[in-house]
């Protein structure tokens, strides 16, 4: 597909601009410029958990396979234990 259109000085000075940077035609630079801006709009279809698991957050810790379920528990042992080391210090 071809495809004319006319650009305005600070259009055309951009145009320019990134040609000189990217070192491309204008062409290559005005169908990437499309590519940028098709996936701008794009819906971000990944939730909080596939980020998180993009970044190597999810599954950098280890912990007892049981924490959830009994947390308290083991937040008072630890604490326990904390108070006590004190106290021998």
């Amino acid at each position: 597909m071809q495809i004319q259109i006319q650009l305005d000085d600070e259009q055309a000075a951009k145009l320019v601009q990134l040609q000189q940077h990217t070192q491309q035609d204008q062409e290559t630079v005005i169908k990437q410029a499309l590519n940028v801006y098709y996936q701008q709009l794009q819906p971000s279809s990944t939730n909080a958990i596939d980020l998180f698991e993009q970044v190597g957050f999810v599954g950098c810790g280890s912990a007892d396979p049981t924490l959830s379920a009994n947390a308290k528990s083991a937040l008072r042992s630890s604490m326990r234990e904390r108070f006590e080391r004190s106290r021998e210090s």
